[in-house]
């Protein structure tokens, strides 16, 4: 299934909104949004948009990764608990990959 179904159905998820609830918002059949939310068939840029304005979704950033510098600037804003869970992580797998 592609990301950004999974990307729309964590929204309606999140807004502990319907299916029908998105059907009646979008004029998109009820039956092809199961289908499309279950996988089975594709839905068209003009149905994501039309979802994407009704759930008021900008752009998908579920993948989204961070460059280096939005890295640098977020690391002295978390928490030092959070820098510090994260560091021990990091730490793990580097000796994991460097013990292959």
């Amino acid at each position: 299934m592609h990301k950004t179904v999974h990307f729309i159905r964590k929204a309606l998820n999140d807004r502990s909104a319907s299916y029908a609830w998105l059907s009646g918002m979008t004029g998109i059949s009820l039956s092809k949004l199961k289908r499309v939310f279950t996988g089975r068939q594709p839905m068209t840029l003009e149905e994501r948009d039309a979802i994407f304005e009704v759930l008021e979704l900008a752009e998908e950033k579920s993948d989204r990764e961070l460059s280096t510098r939005e890295m640098a600037r977020l690391w002295p804003t978390l928490p030092q608990q959070i820098r510090a869970t994260m560091s021990a992580h990091l730490l793990a797998l580097v000796a994991h990959h460097a013990n292959r």
